[in-house]
């Protein structure tokens, strides 16, 4: 153990007087800030859209239509069926009533007693959810809804507004864009010639020559760069998470987030409901079976311990690959084929298929132990297989 104590404080000052280790840092802190005000300017942009003024804007436009289009059914002149004006109208009508309903609502939650409101909302969706006229997706919709605001009463959390915006929901958005590749190539900037530069620059036999094995020089090599990495991946998201928290303040840490709900391909018909005919559409319909609700704060930490596990498996592979080639070019050349194949795989809805071949389900989330298991693993088999072939290569003739 003390050996191999000394062989991850050999690599880690090997890490902190390397260029690219600040490098990679900096880096990290200027896209994370970067992105986070990026999101903001987005944010207050798209207020103008929301705004009271351009929604009566909207509103007045809409009725103005309706007026043209009644004078328009009343005119017997015109060159339209009738029935294609009225179902027109209807249209019409119907997003009128939803713009004043909208309206209406912000209203109460903003300046009324919100809770009051959200009773009587609540009763109204749980009739709805009785009524057998309802399609399958309809009937989703209206329970997550409905657990939605059942939360928000027992937590007494009151929702946020289309204007309003978290720092936790802005943290969470960002933390999948980062974590997609961003992340994935800083650590193969820091990771893929860890154990082939050694090679390409012949320093390889000055740690064999020490009385310490090739396994704990490879393992002490592997968990440095799992140190690393995690603290990038869990100081990239603390980074987010603080300028966001300065920029969008600190209200809706207890907002409702859904855990483990699935969702399954059926076929959903608005007309009549259970019948196959040229009227159903395949969609993906929600499950809240197994849900899970817990607020913001809690689900963004679980996003990020999720996030950084993933991310020790790149380095993980990373390191397998550097561990494989005795080029440094060419380790960092296949790190980052690995990594941009992995993510066409998963652009691809490869592992999506695979999870609902395992599961029986598509899901938004794959199941958490799927997840833990699945990138468990891919490392187990890496770390085997780079173990394995630096214990059996002939270094010293390098």
């Amino acid at each position: 153990m003390h050996e191999l104590s000394r062989v991850m404080a050999n690599e880690f000052m090997k890490l902190i007087h390397r260029l690219r280790m600040w490098f990679t840092v900096g880096l990290m802190l200027v896209v994370a800030i970067g992105l986070s005000v990026s999101g903001y300017m987005n944010y207050q942009n798209s207020l103008n859209s929301y705004s009271q003024a351009s929604r009566q804007q909207v509103l007045g436009t809409q009725e103005q239509n309706l007026k043209k289009l009644e004078q328009e059914l009343k005119d017997k002149k015109s060159s339209r069926k009738p029935s294609d004006i009225k179902k027109e109208i209807a249209v019409v009508r119907a997003d009128i009533q939803s713009w004043k309903g909208l309206m209406q609502k912000e209203q109460q939650i903003r300046f009324g007693d919100w809770k009051t409101f959200f009773k009587n909302d609540l009763q109204k969706r749980t009739r709805d959810l009785k009524n057998s006229k309802l399609n399958v997706a309809s009937a989703a919709k209206l329970e997550g809804k409905r657990l939605q605001m059942e939360y928000q009463l027992q937590h007494d959390e009151r929702p946020l507004l289309l204007t309003e915006k978290s720092s936790y929901q802005a943290t969470n958005e960002q933390m999948t864009n980062m974590s997609r590749i961003f992340l994935s190539i800083l650590v193969v900037i820091l990771v893929a010639d860890m154990m082939s530069s050694e090679t390409t620059h012949g320093t390889i036999k000055l740690l064999l020559v020490r009385p310490v094995s090739r396994l704990k020089i490879f393992f002490g090599k592997w968990l440095v760069s799992l140190t690393i990495t995690l603290i990038l991946g869990l100081g990239c998201f603390i980074v987010l998470f603080l300028t966001n928290l300065a920029l969008y303040g600190s209200h809706g840490a207890f907002q409702p987030n859904f855990l483990g709900v699935s969702y399954s391909p059926m076929y959903v018909n608005d007309v009549n409901p259970g019948a196959l005919n040229e009227h159903a559409r395949l969609t993906l319909v929600p499950n809240y079976e197994h849900v899970t609700i817990i607020p913001d704060w809690q689900f963004i930490i679980f996003k990020a311990c999720l996030n950084t596990l993933s991310m020790m498996v790149v380095a993980t592979i990373v390191f397998l690959c550097s561990t494989a080639f005795r080029s440094s070019m060419i380790s960092t050349s296949a790190s980052l084929a690995v990594v941009v194949l992995g993510n066409l795989f998963q652009w691809t809805g490869f592992i999506d298929k695979f999870s609902k071949w395992v599961t029986g389900v598509t899901s938004n989330t794959y199941p958490i132990l799927f997840t833990v298991a699945f990138l468990s693993l891919f490392s187990i088999v890496a770390v085997i297989l780079a173990s394995r072939h630096f214990n059996r290569r002939d270094v010293l003739n390098a």
